[in-house]
């Protein structure tokens, strides 16, 4: 077996930056009053889609069988007291 000799350190190519990377710019903050403008935009089309969903929702309603089911809960003491109030 050969040894190497110790007082010869290993040598490490040394690489040298060329500089030729990506540059990435940092991007700009946004200021406050475009911040402020593009977050009212966002909520105004948000609104405007909650909205669209809740009519299309209310459409779907039968409301006739919702008022039956209502009228189906109602308790009896408060049937008895109509019943009292439409007699003479």
């Amino acid at each position: 077996e050969e040894e190497l000799p110790s007082d010869t350190p290993a040598e490490t190519p040394k690489v040298k930056d060329k500089g030729k990377g990506i540059l990435i710019e940092a991007s700009k903050p946004i200021k406050k009053k475009d911040q402020i403008e593009m977050d009212a935009e966002y909520a105004r089309k948000l609104q405007e889609e909650i909205n669209k969903e809740h009519e299309e929702s209310y459409k779907n309603i039968d409301w006739n069988a919702a008022l039956d089911h209502v009228q189906s809960k109602e308790p009896q003491y408060i049937k008895r007291y109509h019943g009292m109030k439409k007699k003479p």
